[in-house]
């Protein structure tokens, strides 16, 4: 069992300030319209503000907070010249910096993400729900108990979202965090919205 907290305030969220406290097995959905803080909230407790005003964050986590979350969203940040095999061996590698040469398990996640590994297509030429999967599976290369999904369900079909859901639910089950943005209702967990400045 551990425990997250942090505090927000800023231009960013409309001068709105608020603290909150998750636990093992929590998921905060964060929902509001385009332009209502909720990337830059997310971007800001993983440490990479995208709004010059967002240094009113604090965390409360024991432990190096950057080793144990995964940041991901809508913005892939994948290497379109590479295959997925590649870029699956590439993350591999910097979540692994004391076993470098580790080879990755490339089918074990192809599988658990429903991608077809077996063409070696390079990632440029895969659909835009295809390139999350690719990106989704940095979920499962190095697990992590605490997960930032900024609208991670983008671009996936209604069977892939559902998918999603579960591997959302599935770690939560086992005492894993998420904070994610959505602009569909989850499953469960406990919603937040944020309001757009008028």
């Amino acid at each position: 069992m551990f425990e997250f907290s942090f505090g927000f305030s800023g231009t960013a969220l409309n001068g709105m300030a608020f603290e909150y406290s998750l636990r093992s097995g929590d998921r905060l959905c964060l929902r509001g319209d385009n332009g209502s803080g909720k990337t830059s909230l997310l971007s800001a407790l993983a440490g990479v503000p995208s709004h010059p005003n967002q240094s009113a964050i604090s965390r409360d986590y024991s432990g190096d907070f950057r080793t144990q979350m995964h940041f991901i969203g809508h913005r892939t940040g994948v290497h379109e010249a590479l295959s997925i095999a590649e870029e699956w061996q590439f993350w591999h590698t910097i979540f692994s910096p004391h076993q470098p040469t580790a080879p990755c398990p490339i089918q074990d996640i192809a599988n658990q993400v429903g991608l077809d590994i077996s063409s070696q297509r390079i990632i440029g030429s895969l659909s835009a729900g295809q390139k999350q999967k690719v990106a989704l599976a940095r979920l499962f290369i190095a697990p992590r108990p605490i997960w930032l999904l900024d609208e991670a369900d983008h671009h996936l079909d209604q069977t892939s979202r559902a998918v999603f859901e579960g591997w959302v639910q599935d770690h939560c089950n086992i005492g894993g965090i998420v904070i994610d943005t959505s602009h569909f209702l989850p499953n469960f967990g406990t919603v937040f919205s944020l309001q757009k400045a008028d």
